[in-house]
């Protein structure tokens, strides 16, 4: 469902916009003038914009331009009587993508939305693919799999805006690298990114973190102070951890993300700032919001649009790449180890209840004792344990970041382990993905019969064929 943002002073304009466009399945916001839309852009983020040309107060060549700077990319369609066809055409010079005339033709609305729809996300797509063939990814992040794609489109869409962002995610995925990402891929990026951990901050101490103090404001206060809010002025505020905020320091920070004004500790007299907020918790903020110990109209306020990183469990996958990054980024250029079959297999079946961090804690510890491979006994105690069925013992060893599969050496060890233990979830009430459960029994088929696909399809019960087709489909070969 695509968000429609409408502009025009005539309501009868606005009811049949809304109707007609409601009718096809979209979200609309209608509004009589540009000053009403242009404040509203901090708390949501368009696929389309409809602008009439003439308007009371700013126009609608006034709204564009400042469309241009606050929502680069996102299609403006132009509204216009016949009597205004030059300032069509000048709203085309400045960027607008299709104009219709009045009175509006239903059909030939839809039709134009549906096209600008179309193509802001096949813009944002290309975008994205231009910046990777060019090597400008998203610094820090690595991923392959679906879900992390998901995540990147997410950036690239909101990055351009300056909306409020709220990056949503368990300890350790990776938080901060997104919100690094929104700030890095916007108009912004030249300025401040101003990085605050809400959780590090005393309670009694917030307020003067973030908003500053004037000299005297309390014992201790020798110096006035500039907050952080005001250090980001320009720039991107990321507050890390939003949800350890008093509610105290949570009411002063709606009113300056409402008002973007405000006061230092002890100060009398407001301050303005002009900053992008990006937000951060591993908190349920929905169910605190419930309890009363978040505020619900703070929380709509910071989820304008938000973005979920999924745990390092839900894309076992990026494992190996991730191994293969720290590998590369901890070790000497001329002493990086490879990865034996049985610390890879012991990696990708450990549950990774800290993430991405933890696994970079692993492959560091690791290279501290591994001479030329990472072999299980270098691996942390928890991970060789991790309450994972036993693996092969090592004989043989692969590439860092390849996963085990073709032609593993070991025994087979698993004795009278049953078949699937080694698959149990490690986190309460985890529910995994089938096709996450398939991959992972063909990795320990293909261990226990060190390799063998005759006998490794005998024991998962599927042809050679089928084996071979999910070998390749799951990147094993």
């Amino acid at each position: 469902m695509s968000l429609i943002l409408a502009v025009d002073d005539d309501a009868d304009v606005r009811l049949l916009v809304e109707a007609v466009l409601e009718r096809d399945g979209h979200s609309v916001v209608s509004y009589e003038d540009g000053e009403s839309l242009i404040f509203d852009l901090q708390n949501r983020l368009p696929d389309v914009v409809i602008l009439d040309v003439m308007l009371p107060g700013m126009d609608g060549l006034e709204i564009l331009e400042q469309l241009r700077r606050r929502v680069p990319g996102v299609p403006v369609l132009m509204l216009t009587a016949a009597t205004s066809v030059d300032r069509v055409v000048e709203a085309m010079r400045l960027g607008a993508y299709d104009y219709l005339g009045k009175p509006i033709d239903p059909t030939e609305l839809s039709t134009s939305i549906r096209n600008a729809t179309e193509r802001h996300a096949l813009t944002t797509q290309l975008a994205r693919l231009k910046r990777q063939t060019e090597g400008r990814g998203f610094p820090g992040i690595i991923g392959h799999a679906q879900t992390m794609s998901d995540v990147f489109g997410q950036i690239d869409r909101v990055a351009p805006s300056d909306v409020s962002v709220l990056v949503l995610g368990e300890s350790g995925t990776g938080k901060e690298l997104v919100s690094r990402s929104v700030h890095d891929l916007s108009a912004r990026a030249d300025e401040n990114f101003v990085a605050v951990n809400c959780a590090a901050i005393p309670a009694q101490l917030q307020e003067s973190e973030l908003f500053g103090h004037e000299k005297g404001a309390f014992t201790g206060a020798d110096a006035r102070r500039i907050g952080r809010f005001e250090e980001a002025d320009g720039g991107t505020l990321f507050l890390d951890e939003i949800g350890d905020l008093s509610l105290e320091a949570q009411a002063k920070v709606l009113r300056a993300i409402q008002e973007r004004r405000f006061r230092r500790l002890g100060g009398d007299r407001d301050i303005e700032s002009d900053f992008r907020l990006v937000s951060a918790t591993h908190r349920d903020l929905d169910g605190m919001v419930t309890s009363g110990d978040f505020r619900e109209d703070l929380f709509f306020r910071l989820a304008v649009f938000e973005i979920h990183i999924p745990p390092l469990r839900r894309r076992r996958e990026d494992v190996p790449l991730l191994i293969q990054h720290f590998i590369e980024r901890h070790a000497s250029p001329n002493d990086r180890p490879v990865v034996a079959t049985s610390a890879m297999a012991a990696l990708l079946a450990y549950p990774w209840p800290g993430n991405v961090r933890e696994l970079q804690n692993a492959v560091q510890r690791a290279l501290v004792t591994a001479g030329g491979e990472i072999r299980l006994e270098d691996l942390p105690e928890r991970v060789r344990r991790g309450d994972a069925a036993p693996v092969p013992a090592d004989g043989g060893s692969l590439p860092s970041g390849r996963m085990a599969g073709d032609r593993g050496t070991g025994s087979e060890g698993a004795g009278d382990t049953p078949a699937l233990d080694h698959l149990r979830p490690r986190v309460p009430d985890e529910i995994l993905p089938l096709a996450e459960i398939e991959r992972m029994a063909i990795v320990r088929a293909l261990e226990l019969t060190r390799g063998n696909i005759s006998e490794a399809a005998r024991r998962l019960e599927v042809g050679r064929t089928t084996l071979y087709r999910k070998i390749d489909e799951y990147g094993m070969r």
